[in-house]
């Protein structure tokens, strides 16, 4: 994950036998983190801007989900990413369904 040159990185569904692991593991590449419950967010800035990652289980255009879109923007979506990948280490990764930001400039997803 941290190869990508990525200044900015979400986790979800951190279970307690690895949150230490990898908090450690991305303490080494990234200056500020944030982490509440199963989710944390890694990056090379403070930490002062909005970013909601994560599965919402709801469609962009699900009348629910606009409470959020009105406040916040949901970059395009780039394809060509996995859906799963279980791999062995040094962490199983998933594709989120959404990530929402204010106040960045999206580069890529």
């Amino acid at each position: 994950m941290t190869s990508t040159g990525a200044e900015v990185l979400g986790r979800q569904e951190i279970d307690g036998a690895s949150r230490d692991s990898v908090n450690t593991a991305l303490a080494l590449y990234y200056a500020h983190s944030y982490r509440i419950g199963t989710v944390g967010l890694w990056s090379d800035y403070l930490i002062e801007r909005i970013v909601v990652v994560g599965v919402v289980h709801a469609a962009s255009t699900d009348r629910h989900f606009s409470a959020l879109t009105e406040h916040l923007d949901e970059p395009r979506h780039d394809g060509g990413l996995p859906e799963f990948t279980w791999q062995a280490s040094p962490f199983p990764l998933g594709r989120l369904d959404h990530l929402l930001q204010r106040g960045m400039a999206v580069t890529a997803n």
